[in-house]
């Protein structure tokens, strides 16, 4: 419902900018994406979703009524400029990491949590067949799935493949699967991934940065991340993360078990993250100039 919304929003503001332009041509408009609605699109081609296409559409035009973008990672600028050719007007500012100081975490069990919201492009139904591939060779692995009401109360629209959707209600019978409300606050989140995660799996189709996966890591929880995820522009190979393809459930479910082998009953302490709020704010400075200046950019 939340995703909707914002869907809205960004329908309302396109056309409230036009108009301010017209009386105004001065205004500059910055236009900072958290989501490339072309490319959720794609992602969701099975969706039922009414008027996807119409916000598409509208994303489209306040691209171009837009004097700059800012992106939340350099995969989601690059698949931007692929669509619609906006390099000459873009740029990145990565999501600031948390403030909160962690202790090295000793890692125990075999539970795995997925925290996804929007699991039409969080891969969701591949991470099904990868858990389904691990439990039944080893019945000693859980999959908690952190979620909003909406998805817990009809999680069968998630799925479009009735065999994956059959293979979820077994494991939800035998409470190999738990769904669990979503927390929202990062520190709320955060709080609960600590207490119940052996490792966090993020097996997204499109993502255009991930901030649980980027605070899982700094609170030293291994994480399983797509290909397909912005944040990993940023992760070292000193952090205790794995990355997937997430369209292959047979490579996660051995990744998934590879890293949960290779962590367990050790201490981790990933490295920091080198991006700080410094970064954040002397780009957008920066951009604030060039803007201002009435440079090309």
């Amino acid at each position: 419902m939340s995703t909707r919304c914002s869907l809205y929003r960004n329908v309302c503001v396109g056309g409230y900018n036009k108009k301010v332009k017209e009386l105004k041509p001065a205004l500059k408009v910055v236009y900072w994406i958290h989501s490339l609605l072309q490319e959720e699109y794609i992602c969701n081609r099975h969706s039922q979703w009414i008027k996807f296409d119409l916000f598409v559409n509208q994303q489209e035009q306040l691209l171009e009524l837009s004097d700059h973008l800012i992106f939340d990672s350099n995969y989601d600028m690059q698949l931007c400029n692929r669509f619609y050719c906006t390099k000459e007007k873009s740029h990145v500012v990565y999501p600031v990491p948390h403030l909160g100081k962690f202790s090295p975490r000793r890692v125990a069990g075999n539970t795995i949590v997925y925290p996804g919201r929007w699991e039409y492009r969080k891969g969701l139904e591949h991470l099904v067949r990868a858990f389904f591939k691990l439990y039944s060779e080893e019945n000693n692995y859980r999959l908690i799935l952190m979620s909003d009401s909406n998805c817990i109360s009809n999680y069968e629209d998630v799925f479009v493949n009735p065999t994956v959707l059959h293979m979820f209600k077994c494991m939800l019978e035998q409470n190999a699967i738990v769904m669990e409300h979503w927390r929202n606050s990062r520190e709320e989140y955060m709080r609960v991934l600590s207490d119940m995660a052996s490792v966090v799996v993020i097996p997204s189709l499109y993502d255009p940065f991930n901030i649980v996966a980027y605070d899982s890591i700094a609170q030293n929880i291994p994480v399983i991340i797509s290909n397909f995820c912005g944040v990993t522009e940023i992760i070292t190979e000193e952090m205790c993360v794995e990355w997937i393809n997430p369209y292959n459930p047979e490579s996660m479910a051995i990744r998934i078990k590879h890293l949960l082998n290779k962590v367990q009953g050790k201490e981790i302490q990933n490295t920091p993250f080198r991006y700080t709020i410094k970064n954040a704010d002397k780009a957008l400075i920066e951009i604030h100039k060039k803007l201002i200046n009435k440079s090309d950019i």
